[in-house]
């Protein structure tokens, strides 16, 4: 008996009077029922096999077509499983032709470089949840450029990207595939982040704070990576300190003053206007003064150990303005499910 009809009816699964073009345990089946059966596989207890149960066999069981001698509707059109239903064929099935084309270099081989990111995505625990980022995420156009060599697979590429959280996840699966070497994500953020900080300051302070952020916050927070160090309420300090010293200039500015001109009483006044700035400005007023950029500048004292509450309240600034360069997991189950993971990659 031919598992297909054509008629409308009433669905024998959820009762609505619908077009139903299947038979499934011996019910007319509408197609939203239908496409429930396809996407909610069992193991047969006739073959012990992981299919979709529609028929009954000769036990009065439900079971697969194979066990049933129905024809196999459900199975896919490339390889007949039926456990990851995607359309006519399976989802891995498809997601391996897609990721091929996705990763592939001009001789339309999946890239060598590029090679373990394939086997990652194939093993994704559900390819739908891949699929899904393929087609709602910028992600992938990075993959794609850089197996086409239009994007160097490099640390440094990422640098010329965009920083939201497509570059980010793609950068970390990367790495934990082992395409690039282990890095520090925040960390690497930093260097983009400033680029964002120094394009709209007139050059003069942009030359100052590159320079500053440079010597003085970048290399001390790659030495602490370097030595295991390196925690988040660093790199958080150090960005606090870079943007505490972009505000002193701009206030410089707007009362006529530069870096150079601007005397002790300047100071003393924006450090009654902001109370407690300047000991996240100490690193920064220090350095000014020991390159020849001030005229020597004198800061408070402060008690050794202690932390300004502005300090802490730049620092919890900083935090927040940057929260959508926060890490993102990447495990392979990198994908468990379409909602979680394509809103963190998109």
């Amino acid at each position: 008996m031919s598992p297909e009809i054509k008629e409308r009816s009433v669905c024998g699964h959820c009762g609505e009077y619908k077009r139903c073009a299947r038979l499934i345990l011996a019910k007319p089946a509408c197609e939203v029922c239908t496409l429930r059966f396809a996407r909610a596989p069992k193991t047969c207890p006739g073959c012990g096999a992981v299919k979709v149960l529609a028929f009954y066999d000769s036990d009065g069981r439900p079971a697969c077509a194979a066990c049933t001698g129905a024809k196999p509707v459900y199975g896919c059109a490339t390889c007949g499983r039926e456990d990851s239903h995607f359309g006519t064929r399976c989802g891995p099935c498809v997601l391996s032709e897609r990721a091929t084309a996705l990763l592939s270099d001009e001789t339309g081989q999946v890239r060598p470089e590029l090679q373990p990111v394939f086997e990652a995505l194939m093993a994704a625990r559900r390819p739908r949840s891949v699929l899904y980022w393929f087609h709602h995420s910028s992600g992938p156009e990075i993959l794609r450029a850089m197996a086409r060599g239009e994007i160097e697979i490099s640390h440094s590429a990422f640098e010329h990207l965009p920083q939201d959280k497509a570059a980010i996840f793609v950068h970390e699966l990367l790495a934990t595939v082992g395409v690039l070497s282990p890095f520090n994500a925040r960390l690497e953020q930093v260097t983009p982040w400033l680029k964002e900080v120094l394009r709209p300051l007139p050059n003069d302070q942009a030359e100052i704070i590159a320079r500053f952020a440079k010597w003085q916050i970048v290399r001390r927070l790659r030495n602490q990576d370097h030595r295991g160090v390196l925690t988040p309420s660093s790199i958080e300090g150090g960005r606090a300190e870079i943007i505490t010293a972009v505000r002193l200039l701009a206030w410089l500015s707007a009362h006529g003053k530069t870096l150079a001109t601007a005397g002790q009483a300047d100071l003393e006044l924006y450090l009654v206007s902001y109370p407690g700035r300047g000991q996240v400005l100490f690193r920064f007023i220090t350095w000014a003064n020991r390159i020849k950029l001030t005229s020597g500048l004198e800061l408070p004292k402060w008690r050794c150990g202690r932390r300004s509450s502005s300090f802490l309240t730049a620092t919890a600034g900083v935090r927040s303005s940057c929260s959508s360069m926060t890490r993102a997991s990447v495990s392979m189950s990198v994908f468990p499910d379409c909602s979680c993971s394509c809103s963190h990659s998109r």
